[in-house]
């Protein structure tokens, strides 16, 4: 499965080396971020308002993020995992609307910083341990989600009802030594994961 590394200029950028990226796409100054990281940018996209240049240059005027213009690129050149770092700090409104983009992804994307790492569940995924998390969240997107089932975590579920009003799906814990699985029938939820371990 190839993997695609999307950094944005966030100071907070953050990689944990889990594997090596088959290519490495900076959104703008997301370049300084990539270097600092310890990651060989192959192409950057933006509009240059952070004083650097760019391979593709958008205008600085236009109706996208430079992050959504680099994921774009990453799904049209068919990459099939897509790191979104450099994401989650900074602004809340590019945060959120930075969330929005791993629907836009279809799953195939997922952000990743020193705390969390964030997945969009449409239907199941399964962690192998060890998992280097102590919690593990659902989010609804959706009004309701149903059909959510959980294993391997102190907290399961069976075939139960997340409402985006109500926290039921938040801070359940995997367990240690066993894989963790989560399944939803229709709707769509965040997973977030947080508070590493060690």
């Amino acid at each position: 499965m190839r993997l695609c590394v999307i950094v944005g200029a966030s100071p907070e950028a953050f990689w944990d080396g889990r594997r090596s990226p088959d290519f490495v796409l900076c959104a703008d100054g997301g370049a300084r971020s990539a270097l600092a990281l310890g990651l060989k940018p192959d192409m950057g996209i933006g509009d240059c308002d952070s004083g650097l240049s760019a391979d593709i240059t958008l205008s600085a005027e236009k109706d996208m993020t430079d992050m959504e213009a680099c994921l774009d690129y990453a799904l049209e050149a068919g990459f099939e995992s897509i790191a979104l770092l450099g994401a989650t700090g900074g602004r809340l409104d590019h945060f959120l609307g930075n969330l929005g983009l791993l629907e836009r992804a279809g799953g195939r994307a997922f952000m990743l910083d020193k705390h969390h790492e964030i997945h969009l569940l449409t239907d199941s995924l399964t962690l192998a341990p060890p998992i280097p998390y102590r919690y593990v969240s659902l989010v609804p997107l959706d009004e309701t989600v149903s059909g959510v089932s959980i294993a391997g975590a102190k907290y399961p579920l069976q075939n139960a009802v997340l409402r985006r009003a109500a926290t039921l799906g938040v801070s359940n814990e995997p367990l240690e030594g066993k894989p963790f699985t989560v399944s939803v029938k229709t709707g769509k939820a965040l997973l977030i994961l947080s508070g590493k371990r060690g």
